[in-house]
């Protein structure tokens, strides 16, 4: 913790103005800011005489004012974090660090990179396993954002950055249990995310199946001796939970930025005749905070503690719901009770909710805002039904 006095004071002026002065004269002057070019230079000079080639010296002007651009960018960071800046700024200068290369990108002809921003460092410690891959990276991380909106001990599984299943329970080895049978096939090969230490109990139940990675805050010592009998199993330790500023997409042209979707209702309405009972409203907030991480259309099917089926992706809500129905009636053949829906955007229409009511559910949440809500509202009452409106849609692209 450094005062600002003493911040300002160490702010260099006279070395950035010597290095970019050289290095605005590049013909004839040679700025070396890589000590790891010193071996480069050497050789330069060993083939030309004495001399070095235009293009060595533009090669190190170009390594010079990217030193000096960065160390200006952390003083605009700094002073940036003072002023209190628009949501939105009209500029955003994206400073990233490279972390390491990756074997490849999502596939094997993509050259990859992880780079991290600057001023940020998420601690993802491998213990043991494989290096990772572009992918496991990108799915371990919506595993943890997911597996942390949990107070309770967790486990979500998750394939290609979907969950195809999550639990929570009184321990982790119950919800383990839970959260696989959702979806024991596409369990297969999945990211495993947990919010507690994972202890020896828990490793022999889940070196008994195949996964890529394992991701918790820690793990017991003898926990990790159990791993070792799966020696391509990577098993990472994030002891701090994901936060966000921006959430980024790529355009050809740049990148459309938003603020994260870290807000779960406007609202809880009930809009139905029959209103929801305490057991069935626990399992609606539950399943409604899975449905925010299931890429759209979306539909959890789930009770009070653990999902039962989850449709994802599906360019047709009726056909989420039928996929998520599809899982259920696979894995579960016991009674279940209370069994609900949860929905990330508006039913269109009302067919959705009349597959709903031949397989149990007896409760619905979803954002509401379609021109067919009073169809889907009274289709509700005509089964007994309730249903929720939260006034929030939570699209996942």
């Amino acid at each position: 913790n450094v005062g600002e006095e003493e911040i300002i004071e160490n702010i260099d002026i006279g070395g950035p103005s010597m290095v970019r002065a050289g290095a605005k004269n590049y013909k004839y002057v040679v700025v070396i800011v890589k000590p790891e070019m010193y071996g480069e230079l050497e050789e330069e000079m060993e083939r030309n005489n004495g001399k070095v080639s235009l293009e060595f010296s533009k090669k190190c002007a170009y390594e010079a004012f990217k030193l000096t651009s960065f160390y200006d960018s952390l003083i605009c960071s700094y002073f940036e974090e003072k002023v209190k800046m628009e949501k939105m700024p009209e500029q955003m200068y994206l400073k990233l660090i490279k972390v390491n290369d990756l074997r490849y990108g999502e596939n094997p002809h993509q050259q990859s990179a992880f780079y991290r921003f600057h001023n940020k460092k998420f601690l993802r410690e491998k213990i043991q396993g494989k290096e990772l891959s572009f992918n496991n990276l990108i799915d371990a991380e919506s595993t943890y954002i997911l597996v942390n909106q949990f107070e309770k001990p967790c486990c979500v599984i998750t394939k290609h950055t979907n969950p195809c299943g999550v639990a929570t329970s009184d321990d982790i080895l119950n919800a383990y249990r839970l959260a696989l049978k959702t979806d024991p096939m596409s369990a297969f090969g999945g990211i495993l995310g947990f919010n507690r230490t994972v202890d020896e109990e828990v490793a022999e139940e889940i070196i008994k199946r195949f996964y890529e990675v394992i991701i918790a805050p820690d793990y017991s010592k003898k926990a990790i001796e159990i791993f070792r009998k799966k020696e391509n199993l990577r098993v990472i330790k994030a002891p701090e939970k994901p936060t966000f500023k921006y959430d980024f997409k790529s355009l050809n042209d740049g990148f459309l930025v938003q603020t994260p979707d870290d807000k779960e209702f406007e609202k809880f309405e009930v809009v139905t005749e029959k209103k929801p009972s305490k057991d069935e409203i626990e399992a609606l907030k539950f399943n409604w905070k899975v449905c925010k991480f299931v890429k759209s259309n979306a539909i959890v099917i789930g009770t009070k503690n653990h999902t039962l089926g989850i449709g994802a992706g599906q360019m047709s809500r009726y056909d989420s719901v039928r996929i998520a129905v599809m899982k259920m009636k696979d894995n579960f053949k016991e009674d279940i009770k209370p069994v609900v829906m949860a929905s990330d955007a508006f039913f269109p229409f009302p067919d959705s909710i009349e597959i709903a009511k031949d397989y149990g559910i007896t409760a619905i949440i979803q954002p509401g805002g379609s021109l067919k809500d009073k169809e889907v509202i009274e289709t509700c009452n005509k089964y007994g039904i309730s249903m929720v409106f939260t006034g929030m849609r939570h699209f996942r692209h």
